[in-house]
């Protein structure tokens, strides 16, 4: 089950021409394992969802890039790997 709640919340974010954009906002994904999701999300500020183009990114420098519908990816656009 996705979700991210107020109190995992994290985030920076900022409003544009009625979009709500994030960064750093608690995600645990299909799978169950937690990230930190970035780009635009729809909802209030109890309950945001991941709505548009953003991605996730895991502890172990995973990227997950994908369009989202209220919370659920549409389709992975690219999944890197982050190697500093």
């Amino acid at each position: 089950m996705h979700e991210a709640d107020s109190k995992d919340c994290d985030e920076s974010n900022h409003q544009g021409e009625g979009n709500t954009y994030v960064s750093n906002l608690t995600w645990r994904d299909e799978h169950g394992n937690m990230a930190k999701y970035a780009g635009k999300v729809q909802g209030s500020d109890q309950k945001m969802l991941p709505h548009g183009y953003g991605y996730l990114v895991y502890d172990d420098g995973e990227i997950f890039t994908s369009m989202w519908f209220n919370g659920i990816p549409l389709k992975s656009l690219q999944n890197a790997t982050y190697e500093p």
